[in-house]
C-alpha cells in the first residue's frame, strides 16, 4: 500500500507526528501488522492520538490550509473572512520557508503571539481563529470548531491529561443532560483554561486545590480578558465545574459561591495578617452544616429562615477558607469583626451560636441560645392548644394556602393568651364579655388588620360552636371594623378573546406555540398559572381527552376535560415547539428556552405569554391585572351560559362554594331579572 494512498485516511484523525515517525522510510517498511491495525481502527472511529510533550506536526501544509480554505467557501463564510485565513497561511508559509522551522502548531502559536503586538487586535484575532481551524481540521478532518477565545484552546497548547481529561470528560456528559450543544461546547472551552490554569500551578487533581487557586485564576481572567461579558462567560463556567467538583466530594461546598456571591474582590480585604495552616478546613464541617440546617425542622424553622442560615454558614466557611483557620470561637469571633455591623450582624453571631450549640450537643436547641423566644403556642395550656391545633387542621383539610394556615393558627394563639391571662381553663367559661374585651384591647396598626384577625376569630368560635365547645352564635361578639371592600371582577374583552385565538391560529415559532398553549388553557380551562407551569406530559390522557393534577394553591387533586382545541395547542407545543434539547425537561409540559433546560419556578413566563398575545393584537389589559383575567374570563363565561354556582365552584376546583359568588356582578343580564322595588329602598 503506497503511502500516498494510506495517509489522506488517516491524517484527519491521528496525528501527524505520529504517523510521520511510523510511516517515513524506513520505518513504512517494517510496520507491525498489529499497528497497522490499530491505526485503521482509529481512523474508522475518528480518534486521533496526540503524544504528551511531542510537536503537532502539519504534514501537506499546502494541501490542508487549501482545503480549509475550500471548505468555508462551501460553507458559505464571508468573503472577508475566506481573505482572511488565505492571508494567514501565506504569511505562516513564508515563515517556515524563511526560518527552515518544521511545519508544527507549536511553532505557528509562537509565530502568532510574536507579531501580536505589531498587528491590529483585528488581524490578530482573524489569525488566530484561521490558525484555531487548521488544527481542528488536521485533527478532525473538519473546520467546525467553535469559537476561539484564546491560545489556550488550541489542542496542542492547553491538552489535559490524567484526571483533568476525565474530570473534563465527565463534566460535558453531565452538562449534556440539561444544557444545549452549543452551550455545553462554551463551558467545554472555558473549563479546560480553568483546569490547565490548575495544572500549570502543579496540582495533580482537582481535589488539591484551595481557595488560593479560585482568586489566582480570577485575577487571570481580570488581566486577560477586556470586555465585561467574556469575564462572566468564564466565571459562569467556573461555577459549573465547581459545582460539580462539589457533588463529587473533591472541594468544599463553599468554593462556588466565591464567585456566586461576587465576593472574588472582597476576599483580600477580609484576609488576616497571619493565616493558619489548614487545608480546605469547611469540608469536614459541610455535613455538619448539612444535619444542623436538617435538625431545624424538627423545631419547626421556615425554609426562608434555614436559607438565612445556609447563607450565614457558607460566609463564615469562606472566612475560614481565606484565613486558613480551623472552626473555634476564636475564629467566629474574628469573622464578626471583619463582618459589617449592619442589621444582619446579629443574625450572623445567632447563626454561629445554634451551630456550636449543635457541634456540642448534636442538636440545634434553641432553648440553650440566647437569643430564643419559645414559640406562643407551646406556652398555652393543652386544652387551648388542642383546639388550635385540631382548628388548623380542619382548615388545611379544606384546602387553604400555608399562610393563611399561618394567620389561623397565630390568631387562635392570641386569644387564647389572652383568656390564659384572664385564668379562663375551660371553654365553658368563655362569655360574650371576654370576647369582646379581647377584640377591643388586641392591637393593630389599622382597622383592616384588626378586622383580617376578628375574621380569623370567628371561624375559630364557628368551630368551636360546631364541636359543641361554645354557643352557638358566640362569634357575633366580635364586631367588624370595616366593611369588606368589593370590587367589580375585571374580564377580557371580546376583542381580547379574539386575539388570543387568532394568535393560536397564527403561531409558528417555538415560542409562539408555547404562549398559545399556556393562554388557552387559562382562558378556555380556567387554570391558574401557577399550575400550568406545573403540569406535567403524564398529566395528560390523550384518549380519554382529561388532565390530572394536584392545585398547588388548594392542594386538591382535581380531573378536568381538555377540550379539543386546548389538547391541540398543548399537543403541538409538545411536538413542535418543545425544544429538543430539553426533550427530558423533569417531565414538565412547559420548560425553559434557554438553557438550563427545565421546569419554571415562577409564573413569570404565563404573564409574558398574555402580555406578547395581547400586545401583537395593540391591546392592552386593564391596570393591574395579570394572568389571573384568563380565569376569571371563565367564570364569567359559564355564569352567563346559566351555569349554577355550584358546577361554576367544581369547574374553578374553589375550596370554598360562595368564592364564586364575586362572579354575580358581570351577569348584567342576569341581574336586571332580579331588580329591587323603588318601595323597598325607601324611594317613592
Amino acid at each position: 500500500m503506497p503511502t500516498s494512498a494510506f495517509f489522506p485516511l488517516c491524517s484527519s484523525f491521528l496525528n501527524a507526528h505520529f504517523l510521520y515517525q511510523i510511516l517515513s522510510p524506513p520505518h513504512f517498511l517494517h510496520i507491525n501488522p498489529e499497528h497497522y491495525r490499530g491505526i485503521i481502527l482509529l481512523a474508522q472511529t475518528q480518534k486521533y492520538v496526540h503524544l504528551k510533550g511531542e510537536p503537532l506536526m502539519i504534514i501537506n501544509y499546502e494541501t490542508k490550509t487549501a482545503d480549509v480554505v475550500s471548505l468555508l467557501e462551501q460553507a458559505g463564510y464571508r468573503k472577508s473572512t475566506v481573505v482572511a485565513h488565505q492571508r494567514c497561511y501565506d504569511d505562516l508559509q513564508m515563515y517556515f520557508t524563511a526560518t527552515g522551522r518544521a511545519p508544527t502548531m507549536e511553532v505557528a502559536l509562537e509565530w502568532l503571539e510574536n507579531r501580536k503586538s505589531v498587528w491590529a487586535y483585528k488581524t490578530y484575532t482573524q489569525y488566530r481563529s484561521a490558525l484555531f481551524r487548521l488544527e481542528c481540521y488536521v485533527l478532525k478532518g473538519s473546520i467546525a470548531c467553535g469559537y476561539c477565545r484564546g491560545i489556550d484552546d488550541f489542542v496542542c497548547q492547553s491538552m489535559l491529561t490524567g484526571k483533568y481529561d476525565i474530570l473534563l470528560r465527565d463534566f460535558r456528559t453531565a452538562l449534556s443532560a440539561n444544557h444545549a450543544k452549543h452551550t455545553v461546547e462554551c463551558y467545554a472551552a472555558n473549563c479546560k483554561v480553568f483546569l490547565a490554569f490548575l495544572s500549570k500551578q502543579g496540582l495533580a487533581s482537582p481535589s488539591e486545590m484551595s481557595i488560593e487557586h479560585i482568586l489566582g485564576f480570577w485575577q487571570r481572567v481580570c488581566e486577560t480578558q477586556c470586555s465585561s461579558g467574556r469575564k462572566k462567560r468564564y466565571v459562569s463556567a467556573a461555577v459549573s465545574l465547581l459545582t460539580h467538583l462539589v457533588e463529587r466530594g473533591d472541594i468544599p461546598q463553599c468554593y462556588p459561591s466565591v464567585y456566586r456571591y461576587g465576593a472574588a474582590e472582597h476576599l483580600l480585604s477580609i484576609r488576616l495578617d497571619i493565616i493558619g495552616a489548614a487545608f480546605q478546613p469547611s469540608k469536614d464541617l459541610d455535613p455538619l452544616a448539612a444535619g444542623f440546617l436538617s435538625s431545624l425542622d424538627e423545631q419547626r424553622y421556615e425554609a426562608s429562615t434555614k436559607e438565612h442560615y445556609r447563607y450565614d454558614l457558607t460566609k463564615y466557611f469562606v472566612f475560614i477558607e481565606v484565613n486558613h483557620l480551623e472552626f473555634s470561637p476564636e475564629s467566629v469571633e474574628l469573622w464578626l469583626e471583619h463582618s459589617p455591623k449592619n442589621t444582619l450582624w446579629g443574625r450572623r453571631r445567632h447563626t454561629l451560636a445554634l451551630f456550636a450549640d449543635y457541634l456540642a450537643t448534636g442538636n440545634a436547641n434553641k432553648e440553650s441560645c440566647y437569643t430564643w423566644q419559645p414559640l406562643q403556642i407551646d406556652s398555652l395550656p393543652a386544652w387551648s392548644r388542642k383546639i388550635i391545633l385540631d382548628f388548623v387542621a380542619e382548615r388545611q383539610r379544606e384546602g387553604l394556602a400555608r399562610n393563611t394556615l399561618n394567620l389561623c393558627r397565630l390568631a387562635g394563639c392570641r386569644f387564647f393568651g389572652f383568656l390564659d391571662s384572664k385564668r379562663v381553663c375551660d371553654p365553658r367559661e368563655i362569655t360574650p364579655e371576654l370576647v369582646k374585651e379581647f377584640h377591643n384591647t388586641d392591637k393593630h396598626s389599622t382597622p383592616m388588620g384588626k378586622n383580617t384577625y376578628g375574621i380569623k376569630i370567628r371561624q375559630l368560635l364557628s368551630y368551636m360552636a360546631d364541636q359543641k365547645l361554645v354557643p352557638q352564635n358566640l362569634f357575633l361578639a366580635i364586631s367588624t371594623k370595616c366593611a369588606p371592600c368589593l370590587n367589580i371582577v375585571s374580564v377580557m374583552s371580546p376583542e381580547m378573546e379574539s386575539a388570543v385565538y387568532q394568535y393560536r391560529v397564527d403561531a409558528t415559532t417555538s415560542l409562539e406555540l408555547r404562549n398559545a398553549a399556556m393562554v388557552i388553557l387559562g382562558l378556555r380551562m380556567g387554570i391558574r398559572a401557577s399550575d400550568i407551569v406545573n403540569l406535567k406530559i403524564a398529566d395528560f390522557d390523550w384518549k380519554k381527552l382529561t388532565v390530572s393534577f394536584v392545585q398547588k394553591k388548594t392542594c386538591k387533586a382535581v380531573t378536568l376535560p381538555v377540550p379539543i382545541d386546548v389538547g391541540n395547542s398543548v399537543y403541538k407545543y409538545i411536538v413542535e415547539g418543545r425544544p429538543q434539547s430539553g426533550v427530558n425537561g423533569d417531565g414538565y409540559v412547559f420548560i425553559r428556552h434557554r438553557a438550563p433546560f427545565g421546569g419554571m419556578k415562577t409564573t413569570q413566563a404565563c404573564r409574558y405569554a398574555l402580555k406578547e398575545i395581547m400586545s401583537a393584537h395593540g391591546l392592552e389589559l386593564p391596570s393591574g391585572q395579570g394572568f389571573h383575567i384568563t380565569r376569571k374570563t371563565f367564570a364569567t363565561r359559564l355564569l352567563t351560559s346559566r351555569n349554577s354556582m355550584d358546577d361554576i365552584s367544581n369547574a374553578l376546583n374553589h375550596a370554598l362554594p360562595k368564592t364564586a359568588e364575586a362572579y354575580l356582578s358581570r351577569d348584567e343580564g342576569g341581574m336586571r331579572l332580579c331588580p329591587l322595588a323603588f318601595e323597598s329602598v325607601g324611594a317613592v
